[in-house]
Parts: structure tokens; sequence; C-alpha cells
């Protein structure tokens, strides 16, 4: 999660800058660099620091390059705005599939390592990051079509913010409602742990 916010922040600098300052606002131009951008972090994170590339940052990777290639064979700039309120619907998606079939393994092939900080109480992460990427999406596309392409340009690069601000707002609201839910499923898995500990004499 943490490597993904990164590269897709960077991304997300160099599309506005070459926007501006570079391409004379030419959104195609700026959203291949941003790809190309982005393979290059890739190809450091996995070749430099020997690290794994997460499923999560596959899925933006693969939305974001189909959504250029879209814009690009039918020269349409919508294309690309619907970009990361795709990404956002299909992390979103993931996590209602995972409450729906009660699996917290959906959830840990999103998170991939740091599903152990959230095993204990993952249904409640699940609610959460299911409503943020869902609102956020929402935000994206309210932007893209309210406002002129300039304004949406500049709201890429601060989105993350905005999100911020939804992610907050909702665990205000979710934890507590789920407080009674979550102290049962910690319960549960603490016993599930003490059964599985060997027997001592």
């Amino acid at each position: 999660m943490f490597a993904y916010g990164i590269t897709d922040l960077i991304a997300a600098f160099a599309f506005v800058v070459s926007y501006f300052f570079f391409f004379d606002q030419n959104i195609y131009a700026a959203t291949v660099l941003f790809m190309i951008v982005l393979a290059v972090q890739f190809m450091i994170i996995r070749l430099v620091f020997n690290w794994k590339i997460s499923n999560l940052m596959w899925i933006a990777f693969g939305v974001g390059m189909t959504t250029v290639l879209i814009a690009m064979v039918f020269q349409d700039p919508v294309a690309i705005k619907w970009r990361p309120t795709l990404i956002l619907w299909t992390i979103s998606a993931i996590c209602f599939l995972a409450l729906v079939l009660g699996r917290k393994n959906v959830l840990q092939w999103i998170l991939g390592k740091w599903m152990i900080f959230v095993e204990l109480f993952w249904s409640a992460v699940c609610v959460l990051f299911a409503l943020t990427y869902l609102l956020a999406g929402i935000t994206n596309l309210v932007v893209a079509y309210a406002f002129n392409e300039q304004i949406w340009v500049i709201f890429v690069a601060f989105a993350w913010i905005v999100w911020h601000w939804i992610g907050s707002a909702i665990a205000r609201f979710v934890m507590p409602l789920m407080r009674a839910k979550i102290e049962e499923q910690v319960e549960t898995e603490l016993l599930e742990l003490e059964e599985d500990l060997p027997a001592t004499e």
C-alpha cells in the first residue's frame, strides 16, 4: 500500500508538471510520461531494491495502461480522467467481495505482507477501504466533469489529500459502529491462535 501511494504520487506530480510546463497542456503526452515514470519506478523497485511488486500496484499499472491505450486510439481524454476512478473502484469492489465471501485472504491479496497489521480486525478494514475508495472514485468524477481539464490535472496532484480526508471521516463513523464486531473478531482470532499453539504439559 505504501509503495503504491509513493509511486503513484511521484508519477502524478510528473504528469502535472509536464502538462503545464513541458507539453503545452497536451494531456496525451503528459499521460504517456506518467506511465513511463510509473514503469521506471517499477523497475527500480524490482531490480534495484529487489522488492516484490504488489498486486495493488499491478492493478494500478494495468488499468492505467488500458485507459491510456483507449485514450490514444479514440483520441478521447475522458478515458484518462476515468483512470483514477477505475483503479479506486476496482479496489473497492475487491474489498466488498471479501466482505460478501467472508474471506480475509481476498483482502490479503491486496495488502500482501501489510495484512499482518490488520488481521485481527480485517472486516472493519474492508468496510473502511471499500467505502473510502468508492467515494474517492466518485470525487474524481465530480471534479473531472464539473470543472475544466486544467483544474482536474491540478486535482490529480493533490487528490491524495482529499481522499485521506474522506478515509478519516469514514473511519470516525465506521469504527465506533463496528466496535462490537471488531472486539468479537479479535476474540475469535485469539482463540483460534491459542488452539493452534502446541499443548504444554
